[in-house]
């Protein structure tokens, strides 16, 4: 099920855990420079309100990367 999370409250303490063990399992992965899909398959898109190149670069470096 589809669910938004726009605070860190939105999140319980497990799924904390759990995204702290992925964010580390893909910097392991990035570091011994080996290939991760997450994304693979999927149509990714960025929306920014405001003009914000640095953001924008970063989050689209960010999707490549997992792509």
């Amino acid at each position: 099920m589809k669910r938004d999370c726009l605070k860190l409250g939105d999140l319980s303490a497990d799924e904390h855990r759990a995204l702290v063990h992925r964010a580390k399992t893909l910097k392991d992965a990035r570091r011994e420079r080996r290939v991760v899909r997450t994304l693979e398959g999927r149509t990714l898109i960025c929306i920014f309100e405001k003009a914000s190149t640095r953001t924008r670069l970063s989050f689209e470096a960010a999707m490549g990367q997992l792509c």
